[in-house]
């Protein structure tokens, strides 16, 4: 399933009308793919808004009037920006589709549900259908990860040359090819290509893309910053439009994701460990050690800046999560605590900052931010304020698939773990497991990199 299928499908698909099998495709999807996931996010919160009208009108009359005023700035909201996003019309018919089904008899409004219930979600992993050894572990924890998208895990792999990247079918595990290109990871996938760093000469990075069905390089952009492999660049941010931005030694470059040419390139004074790019929309949202700065993505033009100073030493990056129309953003303090800041994009904002314990991942769904700690740390989207905690040791990501999030408890034997994402409660563990890494959950199957640097595939049927 590509982007165009998932355009297709997401409006049923957020409704909890898509039959499983879709279902379970559009999910594999989502995991790889940030435009599809904003399309997403769109949909859900205008539905959450119509909710909150159906439950609060009690006839028929003011429920329209209600939805008409929900409705009203998002309509606007993606009449503004269809000339530019061009899946921004299929939020704009949600609308519509949302409203009839607000609408329709026997209608349950459950505000307390943020999404529709989906009961796989809750189903532990009971199996390990394929594992496979890759490399070496980098320090870099944006590098070294493993990429899932529509239908194929791309990861890398330890030769005589070097680090290479090799695609396998996230079915089986089956190698189905690998790259001669020398790779440091930073890796992102779209429907045609594969991105990733790879070392040049004289302590510089380059930006590759490789044909995603044979894993020939098809263009190598060459930044002409010398840099430090751990520090000075970011993972690619896949954005709409055939398009790739790249945050690298204080420069942003939107990149023809067809040729490599350089669409625009915009220089940040005094930044250079940046961020990786965050799209919303039309606008791309970076972060560095002075600010939090939004450029137009189809030119780079400047638009708005909010000063955020960083404490912490040089190398340190802050991190970037999105959730809804919100922008947040942790950065590291010289105490050893991180400051959470959450910025309303709409109307450039900061609608509120906490300092929290140190914070090695960030994750955010449509209504909680995720901190990951020395403890999995959730916050109200609203006002920041502590929602619940897990007692969790560890280095891993939080990662958030429906109403479940995932990570790894490296207490004692370790466990990969499944909590609910509105109360915290433990669902399901799987003992014996250590890793630094993000679990993937992809429909019915979950994908992590263990410490000992293996691949598992993980069946939740």
């Amino acid at each position: 399933m590509n982007c165009s299928d998932v355009e297709k499908e997401i409006e049923l698909y957020v409704l909890g009308g898509a039959d499983p099998a879709k279902s379970r495709q559009i999910e594999q999807h989502l995991s790889g793919c940030t435009s599809c996931r904003q399309l997403q996010h769109e949909c859900e919160n205008i539905l959450r808004e119509l909710k909150v009208y159906g439950q609060a009108q009690s006839n028929h009359q003011a429920l329209r009037d209600g939805i008409r005023s929900a409705a009203r700035p998002s309509l606007r909201k993606a009449n503004m920006r269809r000339r530019f996003h061009s899946v921004a019309s299929v939020a704009a018919g949600f609308v519509l589709v949302a409203a009839i089904w607000c609408l329709w008899p026997g209608k349950n409004f459950d505000h307390q549900s943020p999404a529709p219930d989906r009961s796989y979600t809750m189903t532990a992993p009971n199996k390990t259908i394929w594992q496979k050894a890759t490399t070496v572990a980098s320090s870099a924890a944006e590098s070294d990860d493993i990429v899932i998208h529509d239908g194929t895990i791309f990861l890398l792999l330890e030769k005589d040359v070097g680090q290479v990247v090799s695609a396998a079918k996230a079915e089986t595990g089956e190698t189905m090819w690998q790259s001669e290109l020398v790779s440091c990871g930073y890796l992102a996938a779209d429907d045609e290509r594969v991105y990733c760093v790879a070392p040049a000469d004289q302590a510089k990075l380059h930006l590759a893309a490789l044909d995603r069905k044979n894993g020939h390089r098809v263009w190598t952009y060459e930044a002409q910053q010398a840099t430090s492999v751990l520090y000075g660049t970011s993972k690619p941010t896949v954005m709409s439009g055939r398009r790739v931005c790249w945050a690298h030694e204080g420069n942003m470059y939107a990149i023809d994701a067809r040729s490599g040419t350089v669409i625009w390139h915009r220089t940040l004074p005094e930044e250079r460990n940046l961020s990786q790019a965050a799209v919303i929309g039309r606008e791309v949202y970076v972060a560095g050690r002075n600010g939090i700065y939004c450029l137009d993505g189809e030119n780079g033009m400047h638009l708005w800046h909010l000063p955020n100073h960083s404490e912490a030493w040089l190398p340190t990056k802050p991190l970037t999560a999105v959730g809804r129309n919100r922008l947040f953003v942790v950065t590291a303090d010289r105490n050893g605590k991180s400051h959470v800041r959450c910025v309303d994009t709409s109307t450039q904002r900061s609608l509120w900052r906490k300092s929290v314990p140190k914070v090695s991942h960030l994750c955010a769904d449509s209504a909680h931010v995720y901190l990951r700690c020395q403890q999995v740390l959730t916050l109200d989207q609203e006002n920041g304020e502590p929602l619940w905690t897990i007692e969790s040791t560890g280095c891993s990501p939080i990662t958030a698939c429906d109403d479940t999030i995932c990570f790894i408890d490296s207490t004692r034997q370790g466990s990969l773990v499944g909590a609910r994402c509105y109360n915290g409660e433990v669902v399901w563990k799987v003992p014996g497991l250590h890793s630094c890494n993000a679990f993937i959950r992809a429909g019915e199957r979950g994908y992590l990199k263990t410490n000992d640097n293996v691949v598992l595939a993980f069946a939740f049927d």
